[in-house]
């Protein structure tokens, strides 16, 4: 519309700056059409004249009347002309337009980005991370059976501390049946020397006694009475039994003593036994820490791992969502740009339907005849509304014209009023 109106204003100055005065002062009959109906208009004072079709309006001034119409024509194509340089230079405007803007989409086109390496790098992640876990669960269940191991331990140790006790009870208590039946042995044998050295002397006298049932001797003496054998008897026979009995004493003393040497024994088994439990006691508790500061130090490192996993999740996220925020403008500005282009090309076919529109026009006055004048216009003109079965007289029929069309036609006599 702009380049229209532009249109107009640079024919009408032209149109007042060329034609001769002769031209204004004849009187002119204007017609125009709109929407396929005609439209006569007569002034006496008009000097130019108006034709279209389709809504369009074109001054025609009157060539054969005129001294210089064929200057003027000339004229008015070289004007055309240079408008349709211009409009041609538009057109490689608006193709180089065009071309900026398809290389613009080419380069600012948002290609699909290759999200593969963070994709890698969110699998390998998540594959670490998942090994962490795999291996972390692997660690509790060792801690768990340390624990239990080192409670089975610990329930042993409690059996075996409490055996200790028993067996230590037992030793102090042997300890002192030991001395006892040392002092009782060595009372014993103290008793044994003294009977040894009786049975000796016993021994000689059963000798002497039986040296002197074997032989017979008649002495008469005066002496004491002798000994009674009877009773000397019985009391060797006494003395017999209590050897006796010591010897079975001193027989029970060495069962006690062997007791005693294996009791002794077991006791130091028990004490080696006591002591290698001590030793694994200790290995266990120094496994049980280690285990603990690593599995501490398990637990920090995942940690870790998973405050980093959340950092680098947080900063993905945060890309993806600019990414989607950038595309989305990217395409609203394509959506805008499109949108731009389409009215750009309508108004480019505009223009062209116009300038078409325009050839057409001055196609038709080229090939009008020479001896065409403002009134043989407005006669073809009246002749086109009357019809051919009508007379050619000066009668206009009122004829059904658009809003569109009523502008125009209202434009066109504010033109035509530049000329009165």
């Amino acid at each position: 519309l702009s380049l229209r109106a532009s249109m107009w204003a640079d024919i009408s100055t032209y149109s007042s700056r060329v034609l001769p005065s002769e031209l204004l002062r004849r009187p002119p009959s204007v017609c125009g059409g709109a929407g396929g109906q005609s439209v006569s208009i007569s002034r006496s004072s008009q000097s130019m004249a108006l034709s279209g079709t389709g809504g369009g309006f074109f001054f025609m001034p009157s060539i054969s009347s005129a001294p210089n119409g064929k200057e003027v024509m000339q004229k008015l194509n070289e004007r055309l002309a240079s408008y349709l340089e211009k409009v041609h230079t538009l057109e490689l405007a608006n193709s180089s337009l065009e071309q900026n803007i398809r290389e613009w989409y080419k380069q600012q086109t948002p290609m699909p980005r290759d999200l593969s390496e963070y994709e890698r790098t969110v699998a390998s992640l998540q594959d670490q991370f998942d090994a962490s876990n795999q291996h972390n669960t692997q660690i509790v269940l060792q801690i768990d059976n340390a624990k239990l191991a080192a409670d089975d331990y610990k329930m042993k140790y409690d059996s075996e501390l409490s055996m200790r006790q028993a067996v230590e009870a037992d030793t102090v208590g042997l300890k002192k049946l030991l001395d006892e039946l040392t002092f009782a042995k060595n009372t014993l044998d103290k008793q044994v020397e003294e009977l040894k050295e009786e049975r000796l002397s016993l021994k000689k006298n059963h000798t002497e006694v039986r040296r002197w049932h074997g032989t017979t001797i008649n002495v008469e003496v005066d002496a004491v009475p002798g000994v009674d054998l009877k009773s000397a008897i019985a009391e060797i026979r006494a003395q017999y039994e209590e050897a006796v009995e010591r010897n079975q004493q001193e027989t029970e003393f060495d069962d006690l003593n062997q007791q005693v040497s294996s009791s002794t024994e077991e006791l130091q088994s028990g004490r080696s036994q006591l002591a290698e439990l001590k030793r694994t006691i200790q290995s266990l508790e120094i496994e049980v820490q280690s285990l603990i500061s690593l599995k501490q130090a398990l637990e920090g490192s995942l940690h870790e791992t998973e405050q980093h996993n959340y950092t680098q999740l947080s900063e993905l996220q945060n890309l993806i969502n600019q990414l989607e925020a950038e595309l989305a403008q990217l395409k609203g500005d394509a959506s805008r740009q499109d949108e731009e282009y389409k009215a750009l090309l309508d108004l480019k076919t505009r223009h062209e339907l116009e300038i078409q529109e325009y050839r057409r026009l001055l196609d038709m006055e080229d090939k009008s005849p020479p001896c065409m004048t403002w009134g043989c216009w407005a006669l073809n003109s009246k002749v086109a509304v009357s019809g051919p079965t009508r007379d050619h007289k000066r009668v206009t029929q009122p004829a059904r014209v658009s809003n569109e069309d009523q502008k125009k036609i209202n434009v066109s006599s504010q033109i035509r009023a530049l000329y009165l």
